[in-house]
């Protein structure tokens, strides 16, 4: 009878022992059961956001009713797959920008943590070289030409929504606003030039006198077509036509031997 007992013993210690091993479930529950079974999970994460491409380590903490871990296994879940997938061992894979839950599960308790996806704005294509055009490469004194420049990759791809600088060399002759306006003020040229990120372009306007202007004037304004010497002797002033205005106004200044005039 003693080594019938003995024998006993033995088997149940070799059957104790098997069933403790990480992956089994009957005495596991059985020894659960005896602290409060399984009571909350607690899900964390290598990284609560990555990118995407980026992979980060899911890790799940199992709890009894008292606190104290419990060695078993879980499933893993991911509650938006299209952002995130997550394999049996943890591994979470960002896919697209959004959020998802990832969640752990076992003997019918679960727990989860958040993770984000986010997207990485690649930086833009650099400049590679600016071309300027003109609305029309010549014009007359007073009058008014637009440029436009256009910026390209080094593969000559054109690039959008970049800063663009205007200036011109010769102000005396032409002046550029920064949305690229060019104003004719004497004869002359100039060249106009654009700059993007370093890089530039120009092109050049030619101005030629408008029709009556006497070379004798103050540098002209823009919209002015020609100017007289009324009134030199007694108020040192002279008028000038303002073809906007389609009237002669009085301007200050000497004039020169002119023999137009209006009052």
């Amino acid at each position: 009878m003693h080594r019938s007992m003995s024998i006993a013993a033995v088997l149940f210690v070799t059957l104790l022992g098997s069933s403790c091993s990480p992956g089994t479930t009957a005495i596991d529950d059985r020894l659960d059961s005896r602290r409060g079974g399984v009571a909350s999970i607690a899900v964390s994460l290598s990284a609560s956001s990555a990118t995407v491409g980026q992979t980060v380590t899911a890790t799940a903490l199992v709890l009894d009713a008292t606190g104290s871990p419990i060695n078993r296994s879980v499933s893993w879940t991911s509650s938006n797959t299209a952002v995130a997938t997550v394999s049996s061992a943890g591994a979470v894979m960002a896919v697209a920008a959004g959020t998802s839950q990832i969640s752990a599960a076992t003997a019918g308790v679960s727990g989860s943590a958040t993770f984000t996806v986010t997207v990485t704005n690649p930086a833009p294509t650099p400049v590679a070289s600016v071309f300027v055009a003109l609305s029309a490469g010549a014009t007359t004194v007073g009058q008014s030409v637009q440029a436009t420049a256009t910026t390209r990759d080094a593969a000559n791809n054109v690039l959008t929504g970049r800063a663009i600088t205007w200036s011109s060399d010769n102000t005396a002759i032409a002046v550029v606003t920064a949305t690229g306006a060019i104003t004719a003020l004497s004869a002359g040229a100039a060249q106009i030039t654009a700059t993007s990120e370093g890089k530039t372009g120009s092109a050049a306007i030619a101005v030629a006198a408008a029709p009556g202007l006497s070379a004798g004037c103050s540098p002209a304004q823009p919209g002015w077509i020609w100017c007289d010497d009324f009134e030199v002797n007694r108020t040192a002033s002279y008028f000038e036509y303002n073809n906007a205005g389609g009237s002669f106004v009085r301007a200050t200044g000497v004039g020169v031997n002119g023999t137009m005039g209006m009052r």
